[in-house]
């Protein structure tokens, strides 16, 4: 038994202390997290039918440039572009066009956390605050999912 001791601690000291850290990171964060389908609720219901409760958001991260199309609960779809903030990956805001709505003008969501999934580096949520004019100023927090 003894002579397992050295034998575990310079295993340990091989590996680093991280290898048994539940904190230790996995994989890396992939460099273009906005890349994918992601869904959830941006809390938005309009009396016109209008309803933005459930969202799907398609993105495509082309360097610091976002393009995609953002899908409302009853169909409608919205081409969305924007790009990634210079100062970190992890933030960026996008802007949701062609609104044809007499209660809906213009909507951007501002992304200010990325949630990666340990194992693999993938991002797999979207989590920041939606902002502009629809049915008076609207600003909530909002945190999309990967589908």
């Amino acid at each position: 038994m003894t002579r397992r001791i050295p034998i575990l601690v310079f295993i340990l000291l091989f590996l680093g202390c991280d290898a048994l850290s539940p904190t230790s990171p996995g994989h890396e964060p992939t460099a273009t997290p906005y890349n994918g389908r992601f869904t959830g609720d941006l809390g938005i219901r309009a009396p016109n039918d209008e309803d933005w409760s459930l969202v799907t958001l398609d993105l495509a991260q082309n360097g610091n440039t976002i393009t995609g199309t953002l899908r409302e609960r009853k169909g409608r779809v919205h081409d969305v572009e924007g790009s990634v903030w210079l100062d970190s990956v992890d933030k960026a805001s996008i802007t949701v066009k062609n609104i044809e709505s007499p209660s809906c003008f213009s909507l951007g969501l501002a992304f200010h956390e990325v949630e990666y999934e340990r194992r693999t580096g993938i991002a797999r949520a979207l989590v920041g605050q939606m902002g502009g004019r629809c049915q008076g100023t609207v600003m909530q927090p909002f945190r999309l999912t990967r589908a």
